[in-house]
């Protein structure tokens, strides 16, 4: 997760089957190890520990395909 991606990174890494996700989460106080849920198809990252939401940038459906796929280059 971070604020913003490149695009040539960005898309290296749905090629790859990386998750990432666009989100404002970084100034947020979201602290190393604390246990948050994220939702890919709506953009969505739950704090569990402190019930807050957070909305960032939904994968589209092609990269939801590419991801769910495990990366561009695998047999399907």
């Amino acid at each position: 997760m971070a604020q913003s991606f490149g695009a040539i990174y960005e898309r290296n890494a749905i090629n790859a089957g990386l998750a990432i996700l666009s989100a404002d989460a970084v100034t947020t106080d979201i602290e190393n190890g604390e246990e948050i849920e994220v939702n890919f198809e709506t953009g969505t990252i739950k704090r569990l520990s402190k019930g807050q939401e957070i909305k960032g940038q939904p994968f589209p459906d092609a990269q939801m395909t590419v991801y769910r796929r495990g990366g561009l280059l695998v047999k399907a």
